[in-house]
């Protein structure tokens, strides 16, 4: 008798977690499901499918379902709920929030149906690390920590955790136990990488996240730190890395306070000194432009410099090409502008050179932005506003007669205004 035959139900499960622990999940769910076909009021292996479901992307609002099913089957069993907490951090897009808090839910009464569930500690601190509480996601990871050493999730949400909070004594402890503890474990590896890029030792992170990525080549973690170990060969972005980090000292709505309250006196600043000493005043307007261009336009500088590297243009994807062409294409037409401009004292090319640099802001936060809202607005905003600066350069180089130029100028200059405050305000913004 075939041992995977399909009537077989104990069969099919061994080939199922055999599967899954070769990390094939898709073919792993088939097999589930045939299980389920016999008996299809097993709730543990409904639990089982939909963690294979969440690894293909085509099936992972099913994942939810499959994990509801089996908390229906089962509504006592803690390891049920703390599935549908994983399904549903899994299917959350930047800015839903709400999934992660009901995420959140499921995992704490996980806890409550059973207390020493590492998993659902683990997961617990994972809801809490994507709702930016890095102190619960601390708390929560530590407690699974205490009950299971081996718990990969909590290791690497402790990681990020300390990593978010500074706690950088911690942090070194933690990646040399990993480390110690498994050389081959990719998330040993990611979390080391973090912690060389946060010190700006680039080539450093770099490395470990190649080998995170030879042991895992599937890690987005490993290939997102790649890639900013690689913008971070910029100074620009290592300055622009340092400030984010500080910046996170202050929390998500605490770091846009301290940006507003920067902008509330820099107008103060600036209309005490427009009488009396308006070359200062000016000079701090120009100060103030640079910083505010510098922190929304470095990560798109960063990938346009990678472009000039052969290797790192192998390695990185059309996203970021994209990215580094069209923000550092805009940027370096408003330095020539601008050049020019000054050069000749001609007002409309350094007026133009002013669109290029504004536009260019929602163009980088189209490509930044990951929230499922805003990164379409961004885009809107980008083309609208990206265009007219074309448009209104175009006029001013051929000398075009138009009469709707200085409108093109204030499309131009408007949309990088719009997207500038609501990125300062944490609006559709993630």
């Amino acid at each position: 008798m075939n041992e995977y035959s399909t009537d077989n139900t104990e069969a099919l499960l061994r080939r199922a977690h055999l599967l899954m622990d070769q990390g094939r999940h898709v073919d792993a769910a088939e097999w589930f499901q045939q299980a389920l076909a016999i008996n299809p009021e097993d709730a543990h292996t409904l639990s089982q499918l939909a963690l294979c479901w969440v690894h293909d992307p085509a099936r992972r609002a099913r994942a939810v379902d499959a994990a509801r099913q089996a908390i229906a089957l089962a509504p006592d069993i803690s390891y049920h709920h703390a599935v549908l907490a994983i399904t549903l951090i899994e299917i959350a897009r930047p800015g839903q929030d709400g999934l992660i808090r009901e995420a959140g839910a499921a995992a704490t009464k996980a806890l409550e149906l059973d207390p020493e569930s590492s998993l659902a500690h683990s997961i617990q601190g994972l809801s809490l690390l994507r709702l930016h509480k890095y102190q619960g996601a601390e708390s929560a990871a530590r407690r699974a920590l205490a009950l299971n050493t081996a718990d990969t999730l909590a290791t690497q949400v402790l990681a990020m955790a300390l990593l978010n909070q500074h706690k950088e004594g911690d942090l070194k402890s933690l990646v040399d136990w990993q480390l110690s503890e498994n050389p081959e474990d990719a998330a040993a590896h990611v979390s080391a990488g973090f912690q060389a890029l946060r010190q700006g030792q680039h080539r450093k992170a770099c490395d470990h996240f190649r080998e995170a990525l030879r042991i895992d080549p599937s890690s987005n973690a490993a290939r997102e730190g790649l890639i900013h170990s690689f913008r971070a060969r910029s100074l620009i972005y290592r300055l622009y890395l340092q400030f984010c980090h500080f910046m996170l000292r202050f929390g998500r709505k605490g770091s846009g306070a301290v940006m507003l309250t920067g902008y509330v006196g820099y107008r103060f600043a600036f209309a005490s000194l427009k009488d009396s000493h308006p070359a200062i005043a000016w000079l701090l307007a120009g100060l103030w432009l640079v910083f505010a261009l510098w922190t929304f336009l470095a990560r798109g500088l960063g990938s346009a410099l990678m472009l000039a590297d052969r290797f790192v243009r192998m390695a990185i994807r059309p996203k970021e090409r994209w990215e580094g062409a069209c923000v550092g294409g805009m940027v370096l037409l408003a330095l020539l502008c601008l050049a020019f401009g000054l050069g000749r004292s001609d007002l409309g090319l350094v007026l133009a050179s002013l669109a290029c640099f504004l536009s260019a802001i929602p163009v980088a936060s189209a490509f930044s932005n990951e929230h499922h809202i805003g990164k379409w607005i961004d885009l809107a905003v980008a083309v609208v506003g990206g265009g007219a600066a074309l448009l209104f350069v175009a006029v001013v180089v051929l000398n075009l007669p138009v009469r709707a130029e200085f409108l093109l100028f204030q499309t131009a200059a408007f949309s990088g205004i719009a997207i500038s405050w609501m990125r300062m305000l944490g609006v559709w913004a993630r």
